[in-house]
């Protein structure tokens, strides 16, 4: 750890040295007054102190400019390691400034332990340092993470301001922990720290997403200042709770009717199962609301696809190649949910081909093979839905509990049973643990693959019952040979899946 404070020593002439002027040339550099000292007093300039260092003499804040620059640009940690190896040549990775800007980067890239390393080597570690740190793991999903760090903000006696505060929540949100948060929301106001609307809207959307509607109503009421997310959260809290009417009301309400707000509405209107007010509603936005961002189009899509209207869905199509969305992840993909909804299998096919990042590995990627296996099963398709999850495990794209859901309905309904006995197989393989969906498509297929045979009916209801976790069943020792015979994962396991589910068939 380097010294705190950096002495400088001085010189006979009573300057002290630096690296800016180095003691030889101070030494060498007379009074002014000694190089007039044959002229007479009245042209004798009068002495002063030397003026503060310009930006050109002294780059550092040139450099912390660029720092604050770069963290809008920057995207990869190799790019803040080049800025970091500069500040290190230039010896500007000793201020606390220059430190701040690159843990700033390095949070911003996601690179969390670079920015704890240099936050740890700071010498003051301001508010802006905490905040900065305290945000970057909530951005990256590391919310138990920051509220350790708020903890240690306020051991060392560091007082956090309103954005330290609104990240400080949104990580308890997205821990379910109402408790924390009501904590945070009382050391508020014990504190009388002064609330703006961003840090209103966190304490809104905290007491909102933890199911607590009377509190987020009272803190709503309370609020001196709302914008459109104010508005949108509240929205957001009476669909979760099933109010559609109390939700439509404070949508026509609402001051601020953003593209936010329309899409909060139909989502809303949709995930309750009215498609047809969410269509009019789209309409009305088209008529006199706001332009269609990406995730308008997204749900205007899966509108499309509920509703089964190709025509629709080819209209938004359209749309959405003259805008340029059409390299949107969400949109790739309820572009092809929507084809193959609607049955039109050939131009979701042609669609899911064209696409060029579909071996890159990422989430979005194997959602798009994903739907489209599913699409093939949804149209009657099972051959097809086979071949490409062949070519899945081929291209390594991770397989999901979804895709083999739809691979266990498609089985299930071509009375594939082998096949269907390797993807059961699969699942113990993967590791993955039965879901309600995945439970039901397993068994549904052993039990419409019954033939004549009481082994067979045997096997169908003992799968059955070790899914279900139905303790009362005990598999007889004919039942567990016909399950040897027939490759059925150890029912030992099974049973120890089962018993954790938390779920009744």
């Amino acid at each position: 750890m380097l010294p705190r404070k950096i002495t400088a020593t001085a010189n006979p002439t009573g300057v002290f040295s630096s690296p800016r002027f180095p003691a030889a040339l101070l030494s060498s550099t007379q009074h002014p007054a000694s190089l007039h000292h044959n002229a007479s007093p009245a042209f004798l300039p009068s002495w002063q102190p030397l003026p503060p260092p310009s930006a050109a003499e002294d780059p550092l804040p040139a450099f912390v400019s660029l720092l604050k620059a770069s963290s809008r640009t920057v995207k990869s940690v190799l790019e803040a390691g080049r800025l970091h190896s500069r500040a290190i040549k230039t010896g500007h990775d000793q201020d606390d400034r220059a430190r701040i800007g690159l843990v700033n980067l390095y949070a911003k890239c996601g690179s969390l332990g670079l920015a704890g390393k240099l936050f740890d080597e700071m010498r003051q570690r301001d508010v802006l340092a905490w905040t900065i740190l305290i945000s970057g793991h909530a951005r990256v999903g590391q919310y138990e993470q920051g509220l350790n760090l708020f903890a240690k903000m306020l051991a060392e006696g560091t007082p956090p301001n309103c954005v330290t505060l609104s990240s400080v929540l949104k990580c308890c949100v997205a821990c379910k922990d109402l408790r924390k948060g009501k904590s945070v929301h009382g050391w508020i106001i014990r504190n009388a720290i002064e609330f703006d609307v961003v840090l209103h809207n966190s304490i809104l959307d905290l007491y909102a997403k933890c199911g607590t509607l009377g509190f987020t109503e009272n803190v709503f009421q309370t609020m001196s200042e709302k914008d459109a997310i104010s508005w949108n959260i509240m929205i957001s809290a009476h669909l979760l709770h099933g109010h559609i009417n109390r939700a439509m009301d404070l949508f026509r309400d609402s001051p601020s009717q953003d593209v936010s707000s329309w899409n909060t509405i139909i989502s809303g209107q949709m995930e309750h199962g009215y498609h047809s007010i969410a269509l009019q509603i789209l309409h009305s936005m088209v008529d006199k609301g706001p332009v269609f961002n990406q995730f308008t189009y997204s749900i205007a899509l899966v509108l499309a696809s509920r509703l089964a209207m190709l025509d629709l869905g080819k209209e938004l199509h359209c749309q959405i190649l003259r805008i340029g969305y059409e390299g949107d992840a969400f949109i790739r993909n309820a572009l092809l949910d929507m084809y193959s909804k609607c049955g039109d299998v050939e131009a979701s096919s042609i669609f899911f081909s064209g696409s060029s990042d579909l071996a890159d590995g990422s989430v979005a990627a194997g959602i798009s093979w994903s739907s489209m296996v599913a699409g093939y099963v949804h149209n009657g398709m099972d051959e097809e839905a086979l071949k490409l999850l062949r070519k899945m495990f081929q291209e390594g794209v991770k397989v999901d509990n979804y895709t083999l859901t739809s691979i266990a309905a498609a089985c299930s309904d071509s009375g594939i049973l082998e096949q269907g006995k390797q993807v059961h197989c699969c699942v113990e393989k993967l590791g993955y643990r039965f879901d309600v969906f995945l439970a039901s498509a397993i068994t549904d297929m052993n039990a419409s693959n019954v033939i004549k045979g009481k082994g067979k009916k045997r096997k169908a209801r003992s799968n059955f019952l070790l899914l279900k976790g139905d303790r009362s069943y005990t598999c007889s020792r004919e039942d567990k040979a016909e399950l040897r015979r027939e490759k059925v994962p150890n029912t030992h396991k099974v049973c120890r899946w089962a018993h954790g589910l938390s779920y009744k068939l």
